[in-house]
């Protein structure tokens, strides 16, 4: 982005001064941010963003960036303006020619149909009539056809189904049409606030993206078309309008895929809560302070020490995991399954391990003659699982479990 090009540093001078291109209003929000690696250089925040850091500088366009890519955990602290006004008297040449950037003829669909809105009601009416148009045809979704030439006239007049990226490229493209200086912008919308804690977690799930144009005496003003497309997916957030389209099944160890079992739900937000703890004392502290800290936790710190500290941590986590599936697992079987379960349990303990496929009749043949000592018992067992699970007249599951039981 060559508005992000020239960066002002707070320790450097620079050819132009950011102060005379923002007014900022009110009381400002001070926060600090622990951002995940990125290995990028760009940093996030609140709108009208500035740090005192001596590493993180500002681009014409507001975005905070760090003198090198953020390759492991990194606090910043921060200091924003809800209320601002950003470049509202005029753009840079450079800046207006970029952001009415576009490919005459690629999509001549919306040329037309932008250029005949034009006409009848001028530009200033292009954003009314184009989120008046999503609201009544387009619908918001993760799984949208595929566009390729032609991209927009496709989503515009054919599809009519997207995510953010597609609202938010299709609009700055429409704007550009107009004549109206336009730029996407990427981040993070809403998040989930630590119940006991008190801050904001925001995950990858809660990526965004929306357009910012210009307007004279204004500046550049925010527009986000999912408000007129899904204004739920703004207001209650991405996990709860999506919450039964199993998106957070991503990572087979993420605690997320487990955030409806109370049980589970707590042990991760007391992880993260663990993990704000630890960046809190740790992040900021030089090699000898973290140290420190360390053998104030573990006494004197020895190769052995770390290394079993380690394992125990990694035996913990992976036990946990195991107890959590297994109960997520067992919890969805039903009352039939959880018999036939046991029943199989009992045959292995017993030094009969059945394999996959066999029918109930095909175990009592190979269980009879590996153990012979239970035929009689693995008999009658057998006929009451058959009645059980395949007649009509049910046998008592509590009865016939207790049965399974004392088979040992």
């Amino acid at each position: 982005m060559s508005e992000g090009a020239a960066i002002v540093w707070p320790d450097r001078r620079s050819a132009y001064d950011l102060s005379t291109e923002i007014e900022r209003r009110g009381d400002p929000i001070e926060y600090d941010v622990f951002l995940e690696p990125t290995h990028e250089d760009w940093l996030f925040a609140l709108p009208a963003a500035s740090s005192d850091r001596q590493t993180v500088g500002q681009t014409r366009s507001l975005l905070l960036v760090n003198r090198i890519p953020i390759a492991q955990s990194f606090k910043y602290s921060v200091e924003s303006h809800l209320d601002y006004s950003h470049q509202p008297v005029r753009l840079m040449p450079f800046q207006v020619r970029d952001n009415l950037e576009f490919a005459p003829g690629e999509n001549p669909r919306t040329e037309a149909l932008i250029a005949s809105w034009v006409d009848e009601t001028g530009a200033e009416s292009v954003v009314s009539r184009l989120l008046g148009l999503f609201n009544g045809q387009f619908s918001y979704t993760l799984d949208p056809p595929t566009y390729l030439d032609e991209a927009v006239d496709q989503f515009l007049f054919d599809g009519q189904r997207g995510f953010c990226e597609h609202f938010a490229s299709a609009t700055a493209a429409v704007l550009r049409m107009a004549g109206i200086p336009a730029r996407i912008v990427a981040g993070y919308q809403g998040g989930e606030v630590h119940p006991t804690e008190g801050y904001l977690m925001v995950h990858q799930y809660n990526a965004n993206a929306w357009v910012e144009y210009w307007r004279d005496g204004f500046g550049w003003t925010r527009l986000d078309p999912i408000s007129a497309v899904a204004p739920e997916r703004i207001e209650v957030g991405f996990e709860a309008f999506f919450r039964n389209d199993e998106l957070l099944d991503e990572s087979l160890f993420s605690f997320d895929r487990f955030r409806d079992l109370a049980f589970t739900n707590w042990i991760r937000l007391q992880l993260d809560s663990l993990n704000y703890r630890w960046l809190s004392l740790v992040l900021g502290y030089d090699t000898g302070s973290q140290f420190d800290l360390l053998e104030d936790l573990l006494g004197e710190v020895t190769p052995l020490k770390l290394a079993l500290s380690l394992v125990s941590a990694l035996a913990f986590f992976v036990s946990l995991y195991v107890l959590t599936k297994t109960f997520y697992l067992n919890r969805n079987l039903t009352r039939e399954q959880r018999i036939v379960r046991l029943y199989l349990k009992r045959l292995r303990k017993l030094g009969f391990s059945p394999e996959p496929g066999m029918t109930l009749e095909d175990i009592l043949t190979q269980a009879t003659e590996e153990l012979p000592e239970y035929k009689d018992d693995l008999a009658e067992l057998t006929a009451r699982l058959d009645q059980f699970l395949y007649q009509l007249v049910r046998a008592d599951s509590e009865e016939l479990r207790r049965d399974i039981r004392k088979l040992s």
